[in-house]
């Protein structure tokens, strides 16, 4: 999903009416919610909810043989969606932070960790790297990936809650569920493909991909309320290098999991297709966004 960065991108901010301008803090009820922290928690479900939606392509998709036009279609579009928003969104930012590129090879190396144990699970069962062992492999990646990516994502709308009021919230959060929706296509479709999830089970994957940015958030929330210091820009400089982290992970699952899968099922066109609206999706997000 699209960060919300804190002070340094005011332009993105889920708030959006003067009547919930006021800084996260203890309300005079006590444990009741203020207007700001509904409109972060309401806009992050909503968003995160659109990965879900994304994940409804399973539903035309046969178990038994998913159509390789679609499935090159899907991953190649995640594939330009998460490079997008690893280099454009993610990265841009981060750039700030003297460390970013380290932090962004950290994430590198945490993706061929995973990509290991996944093969060292694979060998232990004496199981082989058959079309439908890849593409389950590919699901996991992404499950993780992006649940990875979603929740300090929230946490950084919860940060960003108090400190400009001049985007619409409505508007951004549209961006978010435009920018989830290719997510949730690349977490599904591949545990389909694999024969080891039913629709049911996949649609789930990507409902709890999603939900990780509302937990975010919600971190997020308590923890401004009770240390409204973390809204300082030390505070800042930490989402950055969370996300210098994220990007390397994303980055890495699209261009050593997702392209080759894609290039694989010989559906050139509809792979070049995905790829390039990826991009395109993501550049209308953040159109929106300006």
């Amino acid at each position: 999903m699209l960060p919300v960065l804190p002070d340094f991108q005011l332009r993105r901010t889920f708030l959006s009416s003067p009547s919930s301008t006021a800084v996260f803090g203890t309300s005079a009820d006590g444990l009741a919610l203020t207007n700001t922290e509904i409109n972060a928690l309401s806009l992050s479900l909503f968003a995160g909810a659109a990965t879900s939606l994304g994940g409804l392509v399973v539903f035309g998709m046969s178990k038994n043989e998913v159509p390789a036009a679609l499935l090159a279609t899907s991953l190649a579009l995640a594939a330009g969606a998460m490079f997008s928003v690893s280099f454009l969104e993610l990265m841009v930012p981060s750039s700030t932070s003297e460390l970013s590129i380290n932090w962004f090879i950290s994430g590198c190396f945490i993706y061929g960790i995973l990509s290991y144990l996944l093969r060292a699970f694979y060998e232990q069962q004496q199981l082989s790297f058959t079309s439908q062992d890849r593409m389950y492999r590919l699901g996991i990646l992404m499950t993780v990936a992006l649940t990875i990516h979603n929740f300090p994502e929230g946490l950084a709308v919860a940060m960003s809650a108090s400190s400009s009021n001049r985007s619409s919230g409505l508007i951004v959060a549209i961006a978010i569920a435009i920018h989830n929706i290719p997510e949730g296509m690349a977490i599904a479709g591949p545990l389909l493909a694999s024969s080891a999830y039913g629709r049911i089970q996949a649609l789930l994957a990507t409902a709890l991909s999603g939900f990780s940015e509302s937990l975010g958030a919600i971190l997020g929330l308590i923890l401004l309320r009770y240390n409204t210091s973390l809204a300082s820009s030390s505070s800042n400089i930490i989402v950055e290098d969370v996300q210098a982290v994220v990007a390397g992970i994303m980055s890495s699952v699209a261009l050593f999991e997702l392209l080759p899968e894609a290039i694989a099922q010989e559906r050139e066109i509809y792979a070049i297709f995905g790829f390039l609206a990826g991009w395109g999706i993501i550049g209308c997000a953040l159109w929106l966004l300006d």
